[in-house]
């Protein structure tokens, strides 16, 4: 859907193939479908991605392969649930604010980047960064260290308790 921003994460692939910023065997993946996908391949069309962005449509039975053969994960907008499963895999993430998911998972040059701003060079950039091999290992292992200490069924109950508490 618009609200989750498909077409800025196009536009700051663009700016960084432009630019010369990314490695050649670097694609852009879609996983998921909405309203505008027709659109969305139209522009990459126009752009003359076709051949580096690839739209996968819906994905329902084995998404997590898509998750372990990526290097990193992009939220440019709405779509929180995406960053638990990211870093059940161990991959960094590039969020915008998204469900308020990011604010507990994504911490700025450890588990990945999260942007306070809809500029698409300022997404551009922080996909790079993500990349670059020695923060893309270290962010990786964060990651995966992060949803391992903080996103478990331990904590779930803890939090679900308090709330009960709360009420009480």
């Amino acid at each position: 859907t618009e609200e989750k921003k498909p077409k800025d994460l196009i536009d700051a692939y663009n700016y960084l193939v432009k630019n010369k910023l990314l490695n050649k065997s670097t694609y852009l993946w879609f996983v998921g479908a909405g309203p505008e996908s027709e659109s969305l391949k139209n522009y990459v069309s126009t752009l003359g991605l076709q051949d580096d962005i690839v739209f996968w449509g819906k994905v329902f039975d084995g998404v997590g392969s898509y998750f372990e053969a990526s290097d990193m994960v992009v939220v440019p907008g709405l779509g929180g649930l995406v960053i638990n499963h990211a870093m059940i895999f161990g991959k960094p993430v590039v969020s915008r604010v998204a469900d308020g998911t990011e604010l507990d998972l994504v911490e700025n040059e450890i588990t990945g980047y999260l942007l306070e701003d809809n500029d698409i060079q300022t997404l551009a950039l922080a996909i790079k960064k993500t990349l670059l091999p020695e923060n893309l290992i270290l962010m990786s292992e964060a990651a995966r260290n992060k949803v391992d200490s903080f996103w478990n069924i331990k904590t779930m109950i803890s939090r679900v308790e308090e709330c009960i508490q709360y009420k009480g």
